[in-house]
């Protein structure tokens, strides 16, 4: 009865719909499945009307985005575009929010390159090339006039709507009780093109909110004062990239990951560190504000000094290192040293980045020209995967056998821990040779302090690299290795008592909110902003803000 009021168009329209309820949706559909016990009749027909509520309510939103001259093209977006979502959500169990759309929209070309295995391309072919080349090559659109076009949406929204709804009604009841109870699993956030979709609205939305006047928190924060025979003070801050607590020995993994850490007195391994978020683009800018996670606004972070900006303004010679690509926007306004674009053949490989090897390059000429209280910050690759066997050379390969593609899933869990663990191993030497430099200049009171924005998963319950929200992320997404080592210079001029900071680092309770104060007490700046509560050697040293 209503097909004579639909252009040819929309009946296509269904067609497409029907496509990604169900194709499209597969790796959703066989989750909701694996959960469903199917000893009812109910429990047979709950699953059946899925994909039926899933394509009308998909057929609605083509109404909304299909339009003349541009139709074709969004469509083509869109399969494309959903099938790399499917790809990452069958085999990497992604989930996708505004969080997530972030991660992928600021990815560089390197990161993207890791992920392009051949059973991502042949995903992309067969569920998103392929329907493109079909839609553009075999089905002729040609748009009536406005009248019939306008009538044929009206008709196809009145009925989309009307069958979201008879599904909504009648299953109601089932469709709560199954998503209340299965709401930790995040299925919702992988329906696809639902949740991308939710997530690059969200996403939009806090841009357009970041377009405000840069905030100045603190004036004119200063140091304290220094008697004339006190020695500059030397941080190194080691920042970590994907690692997660659980696999760093100085913190209880049973392997031997940092051999040479556990040979160094005066190293302090914090237990029990919350990261602030599940992947960098959050955890980075919000570890070096004042916000703290509970009061986090990504829309407000890069518009307001973080505790870079007030140690510099304090008068300490401040200097941003980086090999991971980027620091979004931390280091926008410290010197900074972009050490990931160089070709040194001695660290680096053309298409696969440098080694963090590259941070230390250098690092000592620097040292032996500080007249003044300085912080380093070395900004590592640390252990970002999927390509864990490219974040460290093969002298550093102690586990075997190794996970030597992008392709997880096609690796055994063993595989892709010992590949991981190396990185660990490799971290270890890096920042055992981060100690051993500055011992070397025993006239700077010295400290170095290692923090990874977030941690990884490895495969447990089948997740995959990192991002999750942070409600339902593992632990080992959330756990991140928080390590510090002070210089015996250190201890004795600022009298900070690293017995008094063992015992602390086994109390727990400590996360990324309580860098801003630890950095600006350890460099002794006098600022407002400055909560000693807060600050982790405020209860183990003498040194009072």
């Amino acid at each position: 009865m209503f097909s004579r009021f639909m252009s040819p168009i929309q009946r296509q329209l269904i067609g497409w719909s029907v496509f990604f309820a169900t194709v499209l949706n597969v790796a959703f559909l066989y989750k909701v499945a694996g959960l469903i016990q199917f000893s009812r009749v109910s429990d047979w027909l709950f699953m059946l009307s899925i994909p039926i509520f899933l394509a009308a309510a998909m057929w609605l939103v083509l109404q909304l985005l299909v339009w003349p001259y541009i139709g074709k093209l969004v469509l083509a977006v869109l399969l494309f575009c959903s099938a790399s979502a499917s790809y990452s959500i069958w085999f990497y169990n992604v989930q996708f929010d505004s969080d997530m759309v972030r991660n992928v929209l600021e990815s560089n070309s390197r990161e993207l390159g890791d992920l392009l295995t051949v059973k991502y391309m042949l995903t992309l072919l067969v569920l998103g090339v392929l329907p493109i080349v079909f839609l553009f090559a075999k089905q002729k659109w040609q748009w009536q006039g406005v009248f019939v076009e306008l009538r044929s949406k009206l008709v196809a929204a009145v009925l989309s709507v009307t069958v979201v709804a008879l599904v909504a009604v009648v299953g109601y009841e089932h469709y709560a009780s199954f998503f209340r109870t299965h709401q930790p699993q995040g299925l919702n956030r992988q329906i696809n093109p639902f949740s991308y979709l939710q997530g690059v609205a969200s996403y939009s939305k806090k841009a357009l909110r970041a377009n405000r006047p840069f905030a100045v928190l603190d004036k004119s924060p200063m140091l304290q004062p220094h008697w004339a025979k006190e020695p500059p003070l030397v941080m190194i801050m080691v920042l970590g990239e994907t690692a997660r607590a659980a696999n760093f020995s100085l913190l209880g993994y049973p392997r031997l990951t940092n051999p040479l850490l556990a040979q160094q007195a005066d190293v302090v391994g914090f237990a029990n560190v919350s990261s602030c978020g599940t992947a960098t683009a959050r955890s980075l800018p919000c570890m070096f504000s004042n916000l703290t996670r509970a009061g986090f606004d990504e829309s407000a972070v890069n518009n307001r000094q973080n505790v870079l900006d007030i140690i510099t303004l304090a008068g300490v010679n401040v200097l941003w290192r980086d090999n991971d690509d980027g620091c979004k926007g931390v280091c926008d306004r410290v010197p900074t040293e972009q050490l990931y674009a160089s070709k040194n053949p001695k660290y680096c490989k053309s298409g696969e980045g440098c080694y963090d090897e590259i941070l230390l390059d250098g690092l000592e000429a620097k040292l032996k020209n500080i007249r003044q209280d300085t912080l380093i910050v070395l900004h590592t690759m640390g252990s970002h995967g999927p390509t864990y066997y490219k974040r460290y050379p093969k002298a550093f390969e102690q586990f075997t056998p190794t996970c030597d593609t992008a392709d997880l899933p096609s690796c055994t869990q063993a595989q892709i821990v010992n590949t991981y663990d190396n990185t660990i191993v490799y971290t270890d030497y890096v920042l055992n040779s981060v100690i051993e430099t500055l011992k070397r200049y025993p006239q700077f009171a010295s400290a170095m302090l290692y923090l990874s924005d977030h941690g990884e998963s490895l495969g447990e319950n089948n997740m995959y690299l990192h991002g999750l929200p942070y409600s339902i992320a593992p632990s080992t997404q959330t756990q991140v290795p928080l390590l510090v080592w002070l210089s015996k210079t250190i201890q004795h001029s600022e009298q900070h008592n690293v017995a008094c900071l063992n015992k602390l680092a086994q109390t727990g309770g400590f996360s990324h909110d309580n860098l801003f104060h630890s950095l600006l007490g350890i460099m002794e700046v006098n600022s407002p902003l400055y909560h000693a509560q807060l600050d982790m050697f405020k209860q183990c040293g003498e040194t009072a803000l």
